[in-house]
């Protein structure tokens, strides 16, 4: 699963996610993040939506966080 950030992003966007539905998207970028070695959790926060926490466990510092959101609306009329 491992690519370039471009590819991720490509096989991301290709996955239905519409709010409440994200959690094949969410199965995805964990993977992505496995394969990339990173430590990973997730966390059910309603049925058919997860949270991925994925650590690097290297060193003491620096600490970076970021966040995001995997949910998309449906293309509306006129897009």
């Amino acid at each position: 699963m491992a690519g370039s950030a471009r590819a991720i992003l490509e096989g991301l966007v290709r996955i239905p996610s519409p709010t409440g539905a994200e959690q094949a998207a969410a199965d995805a970028f964990a993977g992505y993040c496995e394969a990339a070695g990173l430590a990973v959790n997730t966390q059910e926060v309603a049925p058919g939506r997860r949270n991925v926490i994925a650590a690097w466990r290297v060193g003491r510092r620096p600490h970076l966080l970021l966040t995001g959101h995997l949910d998309t609306v449906p293309v509306g009329e006129g897009w």
